[in-house]
């Protein structure tokens, strides 16, 4: 199945709605957070993999990167959400969340804030699905500038 590039950002577009609609209408936390994002992760990652299988690493990167951008802030509201220890105290913040969440999706960790004991599993989740992530964004681009260089050398 090929889709043309409006295709393409129609889709990110009715993913993010979707998400948007879902989250405010329903008010979801917790599990049944995970659970919408996923499903929209996956979605997306649909659309990544037709990118990457029809030589537009362009749009693969632009995916990936809106990915990342949901995929960290989807972690930052589940560690909001079940909370996390900052300092000697337990804090509920988006903020600090998010913080924490680039920190453990990035893995570098620098362990001032910390997850509870019922978010460690959130936590380990997010740093392997970074690590993966990591690397499929850096292989795409390179991809990317490797195609950059071939249409500059066409003209």
């Amino acid at each position: 199945m090929h889709f043309t590039r409006a295709t393409r950002f129609v889709v990110l577009a009715v993913l993010l709605l979707a998400y948007c609609t879902v989250t405010a209408l329903f008010g979801f936390t917790g599990w049944k957070l995970l659970d919408t994002g996923f499903v929209l992760l996956l979605l997306a990652s649909v659309f990544v993999a037709n990118c990457i299988r029809d030589n537009r690493p362009y749009f693969a990167l632009f995916g990936l990167t809106c990915c990342w951008g949901f995929a960290i802030h989807q972690f930052a509201r589940i560690h909001s959400t079940i909370g996390l220890i900052d300092g000697t105290m337990e804090t509920h913040d988006y903020w600090t969340a998010l913080y924490f969440s680039v920190m453990t999706w990035t893995t570098v960790g620098y362990g001032d804030v910390q997850p509870t004991t019922a978010d460690r599993i959130f936590a380990a989740s997010e740093a392997l699905l970074g690590l993966v992530f990591m690397g499929l964004y850096v292989a795409v681009a390179i991809r990317a500038i490797e195609q950059l260089a071939v249409d500059r050398t066409r003209r």
